[in-house]
């Protein structure tokens, strides 16, 4: 038989293949540890079974932090959000949307509602909401105009929206409203 190849010196040369390759492919996310704790490391690992699981785990721990440099970051998010702020009386779509950030609807939806605590539709819906009752309070404004002025081309699908929502009219809020001015007026 010849000469039997020593563990130690392949568990070396297997950890430093693996570090090379991790370096090689992930060096702009950082995270990995520097080599001379690589090697520190290594001496202190007794088993294969033990290196294994430690390369297994510094490999998850790379690919965790390269997923997380390629996902959106959260001031996209915030971009998102602004921009639905400014537009939300317009025709939003949520594909556009996922695609201006490179994403599909699914991971975009995910994302969004993580950051605003709710899905796509009901944030652009209370968005409206709130626009109608901030109209509502001007007596100039024609509640059959409103629905249109928030971005709803159906005015009676707006009045049952407005009513599910709030639990009452835009002409009972209206006139709650000025009940509660008038009050304020004495």
């Amino acid at each position: 038989g010849g000469k039997e190849a020593d563990p130690k010196q392949f568990r070396v040369q297997l950890v430093f293949g693996v570090y090379n390759l991790l370096t090689l492919h992930f060096h702009e996310t950082g995270g990995l540890p520097e080599l001379k704790g690589v090697l520190e490391k290594i001496n202190e690992l007794r088993s294969s079974e033990l290196m294994l699981d430690w390369l297994e785990s510094m490999a998850r721990e790379v690919r965790t932090r390269y997923l997380e440099s390629k996902s959106p970051s959260r001031n996209e998010i915030d971009a998102v959000l602004d921009y639905i702020h400014d537009h939300f009386t317009e025709e939003l779509m949520m594909y556009d949307l996922a695609a201006s950030l490179h994403m599909s609807e699914s991971k975009f939806s995910k994302l969004f509602k993580k950051q605003a605590g709710k899905s796509f539709m009901d944030y652009i819906t209370e968005l409206r909401i709130n626009k109608a009752k901030e109209l509502l309070l001007d007596p100039e404004v024609r509640i059959g105009e409103i629905a249109l002025m928030v971005g709803y081309q159906e005015t009676r699908y707006f009045s049952q929206l407005f009513k599910k929502t709030t639990g009452m009219t835009q002409k009972s809020f209206r006139r709650k409203l000025e009940k509660l001015k008038n009050n304020k007026e004495k």
